[in-house]
């Protein structure tokens, strides 16, 4: 039962992973945007990003207790950190599907002209909001795979080092693709791009194997 229950949380983490980064939402302009709030695939999109920001948190929690064996300090700060992206993107996801599909909603029926101005004015505003979520996940996340590559790094085994090279890999990718917030590297997208879709899904998946396998040993 433990075996696939890990397992199958894995699986669903790397699966909602490959989906929210596959799914994409052509919404180039205001007026396309203004129709998000009665696209369903759009909402259905932001609740598989809180589902997998709420697997996310379970799996990594599992990891940085068993990491905490050897390494503490660092666990404890990973496990901090991926608390915080988790959280912070649940907000995010939360603010878009309420306070900003409100606004949505109501510049879609409002027909006073000074109404639609003050809500196309506040649905400006939430978007410098949401960066700020947003700057502020990556940062975390960035920073919850630099503790987790450390305290891997510090182990004995050698599929352990190759592990924490690997989260060393990605959060160096990760705190690149926050520099692209305000650099705007097209070099810097495709690689995060790609990582996104290849590496961090393989990751997932690797993570659920080495917490399946040292649970094993600390109970046995």
């Amino acid at each position: 039962v433990q075996e696939s229950a890990v397992q199958n949380l894995w699986l669903l983490t790397a699966g909602t992973n490959l989906y929210i980064h596959l799914t994409d939402f052509s919404a180039q302009t205001f007026e396309e945007r203004i129709l998000l709030f009665q696209d369903k695939s759009y909402i259905a999109n932001r609740v598989v990003i809180i589902t997998h920001c709420i697997l996310v948190i379970i799996s990594t929690w599992g990891m940085g207790l068993l990491l905490s064996h050897q390494a503490k300090g660092f666990s404890q700060l990973g496990i901090l950190s991926f608390t915080v992206f988790g959280l912070t993107e649940i907000s995010r996801m939360v603010f878009s599907l309420t306070y900003v599909n409100g606004l949505r909603e109501k510049y879609f029926g409002e027909t006073n002209l000074q109404a639609r101005q003050f809500l196309e004015y506040s649905l400006n505003n939430a978007g410098l909001v949401n960066n700020i979520f947003f700057r502020i996940f990556i940062t975390a996340f960035a920073f919850g795979l630099l503790f987790y590559s450390i305290a891997l790094l510090n182990r004995n085994s050698k599929s352990d080092i190759i592990l924490g090279i690997t989260f060393l890999v990605l959060s160096v990718i990760t705190f690149l693709a926050l520099v692209n917030e305000f650099e705007g590297n097209n070099t810097i997208s495709k690689l995060v791009y790609w990582s996104s879709i290849t590496l961090q899904p393989l990751l997932r998946v690797w993570m659920g194997v080495w917490i399946f396998k040292n649970f094993n040993k600390q109970t046995q």
